[in-house]
């Protein structure tokens, strides 16, 4: 079906004068303090209009229509196209008798011959055939919260064109419609956040105790995860990522979520680490690992980089040359195909948050992103989408609190589960028959470790009690009395002995003769002494840690 497309003149075009834009929003958002429904409001528009013809008065809108259902008032469609992305898809609702077909056709018309809302309300009229109909564009400052259809018989559309465009009364009632959109639009938005925040994402049950230290982490991200898609809903962002460095300050990883797979930054702080093919250092870590300003006191702060030129600016203040920003940064190599464009056009925000103590020492961030502006351009145009005013920096803020709050409860909740039954199981391994290297398995188990080793104190060496394989122990032996590396000599006192690579290559940790035994050396070693009456009596050394869950695939890691 071909529609035809005519400006109607609005009275405030046909005084030579346009209302600012600031002063008729103001006064539109008055139109919902009566409180009544969008869909009863339709209804009384219906019959307001109906002595001048008007057959069915119709509401199109988009996703935010979604959660509302049909009234007594009239009936709902949608969405359309059916096989779009929910952020392209479209609905309607109203009162009358009506083709669903040509509704969608008319509004193809329309959206095609006017993508981009402008800054003041427009009225067209748009005849196919013996269909005719007025389309009431409600736009401001670049946004349009929905269309109203008015559908009348051809030969009555002079009559109601004059009486939607003379006088005070007709205009009037237009805008009045206008305003309760723009304010229902608004309403809808705020319910979704309140809901959002009073609500827990994910699964907050615990029911067993987590054998695995990853387990945890697993457990916390499928939680992020929800965040991150409840987020990029409300906020209508293509991708959020919600990002946590590791323990060790090495890595930054992307702990939740939406629109993109997981990956890894390399944080910059470990100089010398365990070399990661394709690990890289970007924007994100440097949020990570940064300090958290802010003169007000807030506890959460909110930065925001509208276009991609002044993210440009932030990666060369960060040391990156033209060469290595060539194209789309790394990162967005991992968003969802069907996304990427919307996300590479902004607009970005970060949000960061300190981290308690207990999740990281050094007191790095919690960090979430909020990337492009996912929404239909029938709905916004290019300027509003990458607008991020102070009102939007202030939801998203309370929203990140929130997220913090929920993710290091369930890491803090979930950690203390899983050293109570790590402690648990060791205590009633030492209760029974003291069997050496059902100990190390069960504390290989807990920990999440590929080998677990047990040693004990005998004059100058240190001997092998028992280790978590299950062949025979091996008969080894480390004569404590020749020279160690100066770190090493705290081996049998520290309450955890650091990791190989903060002590070098030699003595116990780089012992040549246990690690043929364990088939090759193994990342983040470490030990933990056994005291008896004040003295060292043993040593338990731990060898690698490792993913545990195929739930828990490693994460991409990025280059930039």
């Amino acid at each position: 079906m071909t529609w035809s497309t005519e400006d109607v003149p609005a009275p405030w075009r046909a005084a030579g004068a346009v209302v600012p834009a600031e002063t008729l929003e103001g006064w539109l958002g008055e139109s919902h303090h009566s409180g009544r429904l969008r869909q009863r409001a339709v209804a009384e528009v219906r019959a307001r209009l109906a002595p001048f013809g008007v057959q069915a008065v119709v509401l199109v809108g988009g996703a935010w229509m979604v959660g509302e259902a049909a009234g007594a008032h009239g009936w709902r469609v949608g969405p359309h196209p059916a096989g779009a992305p929910s952020s392209r898809q479209r609905f309607a609702e109203g009162v009358g008798d009506l083709d669903a077909a040509a509704l969608w056709s008319l509004v193809d018309a329309y959206v095609g011959a006017c993508p981009s809302p402008g800054g003041t309300p427009t009225l067209t009229r748009m005849v196919a055939g013996g269909l005719a109909a007025l389309v009431v564009d409600p736009s401001l400052r670049g946004r349009r919260p929905a269309l109203v259809v008015l559908f009348a018989p051809t030969e009555l559309l002079p009559a109601l064109e004059r009486a939607l465009t003379t006088g005070a009364t007709g205009w009037g009632a237009v805008l009045a419609v206008a305003g309760m959109l723009r304010a229902d639009r608004l309403w809808v938005h705020w319910t979704a956040l309140t809901r959002l925040q009073a609500e827990s994402q994910g699964d907050d049950s615990a029911d067993e105790r987590p054998v695995h230290a990853q387990e945890v982490t697993v457990a916390v991200g499928r939680a992020a995860d929800a965040w991150a898609r409840a987020a990029a809903e409300v906020f209508e962002a293509a991708t959020v990522a919600i990002f946590a460095p590791d323990p060790d300050d090495e890595h930054v990883y992307a702990l939740g979520v939406h629109g993109t797979d997981r990956y890894a930054y390399d944080s910059g702080l470990v100089p010398g680490g365990a070399s990661r093919a394709g690990a890289g250092f970007g924007l994100t870590a440097a949020m990570v690992i940064s300090a958290v300003p802010d003169a007000g006191g807030s506890p959460v702060l909110v930065r925001e980089i509208t276009t991609r030129a002044g993210l440009v600016a932030r990666y060369h203040d960060l040391g990156f040359d033209d060469a290595q920003l060539d194209g789309a940064f790394i990162a967005e190599r991992y968003v969802a195909p069907e996304l990427r464009e919307v996300a590479q056009a902004g607009p970005w925000i970060f949000t960061a948050q300190r981290l308690p103590v207990g999740l990281s020492s050094t007191r790095r961030n919690l960090v979430i992103r909020l990337q492009g502006r996912a929404t239909d351009p029938a709905w916004a145009s290019a300027e509003d989408r990458a607008r991020v005013g102070r009102d939007r920096k202030e939801r998203v803020a309370a929203l990140a609190l929130r997220v913090h709050a929920d993710l290091t409860r369930r890491y803090a909740d979930g950690l203390a589960a899983w050293r109570a039954g790590l402690r648990g199981e060791v205590l009633r391994e030492l209760d029974g028959p003291r069997r050496p290297s059902v100990l190390c398995r069960v504390l290989a188990s807990w920990l999440s470790a590929r080998e677990v080793t047990l040693w004990t104190v005998d004059g100058s060496r240190l001997v092998m009690a028992g280790w978590s394989r299950r062949d025979a122990t091996p008969e080894l032996e480390f004569d404590l009395s020749e020279p160690l590396d100066a770190r090493e000599m705290r081996l049998l006192h520290a309450p955890l002995y650091p990791r190989r690579r903060q002590v070098g290559t030699d003595g116990f940790f780089g012992w040549a003769e246990l690690e043929e035994w364990l088939g090759g050396p193994h990342d983040n070693v470490g030990a933990a002494p056994i005291v008896a009456g004040g003295r060292p009596a043993g040593l338990i050394r731990v060898d690698g840690a490792i993913p545990r869950s195929a739930s828990d695939p490693r994460p991409k890691r990025a280059t930039l």
